[in-house]
């Protein structure tokens, strides 16, 4: 393995199956990186106090106080809203999971068993797989697009998505602030459509679990949907000016 970026990087492992806790351990150290381990949530709110951790790697399914409320309590405290990163490390695949997980404040999301090449690239903060392949994938859609009409059609539409995003996600904002789930859920719903006819697969992804939040009376889930669609719309708007320009490279 190469040298860390930052090997000053202090890193708290928050897991509580021994195997996996000094799994995770050995290789953050063949990575180059030392970390402190936290058998619980209870003992990484602990050790937080103590330490100024960078990055805390939280298994989701701990006994005493799970990941996901462990990660709540850290965003309410004075000056964590941001930081640590907070990476999710689940043997929970399921995109309704992924999106709980950043919905409530994470910032990375790892499978198990983890893979050491995926850990190094979270801990460098590089792009994920999973990401360059929602781009591939909205590339994909621009020209299926443009086979279909031309590129001012496509231009067309992308100035429409735009448009109707930015609104309806201000209303979705709205009508949760009114505690409005069905206008919520009907919102979300629209979005899914627009979302996924323009290729951007985050954003209908996060949609859809944001309209079955909505359905379900989670209201703390579908504004965290809300926030992560908007996130979403620099990222998608990065790729359709990287398609309009395209003529000029």
């Amino acid at each position: 393995m190469s040298t860390p970026e930052n090997p000053t990087l202090r890193i708290l492992v928050a897991e509580d199956h021994a195997i996996n806790r000094h799994l995770a351990q050995r290789m953050l150290a063949k990575l180059g990186y030392a970390c402190d381990l936290a058998v619980d949530g209870n003992e990484a709110l602990a050790a937080l106090e103590r330490v100024s951790y960078d990055v805390i790697l939280m298994d989701l399914d701990m006994p005493h106080l799970d990941g996901l409320e462990t990660t709540r309590r850290i965003r309410s405290l004075p000056g964590h809203a941001k930081t640590p990163r907070i990476i999710a490390v689940t043997a929970n695949h399921s995109d309704k999971m992924r999106v709980v997980c950043f919905a409530i404040g994470m910032n990375e999301f790892l499978s198990k068993p983890i893979v050491i090449e995926d850990l190094q690239g979270v801990l460098e903060g590089r792009r994920s797989p999973t990401a360059e392949r929602r781009e591939t994938l909205l590339r994909l859609r621009l020209e299926e697009l443009e086979d279909i009409g031309d590129i001012a059609f496509v231009d067309e539409l992308i100035s429409i998505f735009r448009t109707e995003t930015t609104q309806r996600l201000q209303q979705v904002g709205e009508v949760l602030q009114a505690n409005d789930l069905a206008a919520a859920g009907r919102l979300f719903h629209q979005l899914q459509g627009s979302s996924a006819n323009m290729g951007a697969s985050e954003m209908h992804r996060v949609c859809t679990i944001g309209e079955e939040a909505c359905r379900e009376g989670d209201a703390i889930l579908a504004k965290g949907c809300q926030r992560l669609a908007e996130e979403e719309i620099p990222l998608v708007e990065a790729i359709y000016a990287e398609w309009g320009h395209r003529e000029l490279l």
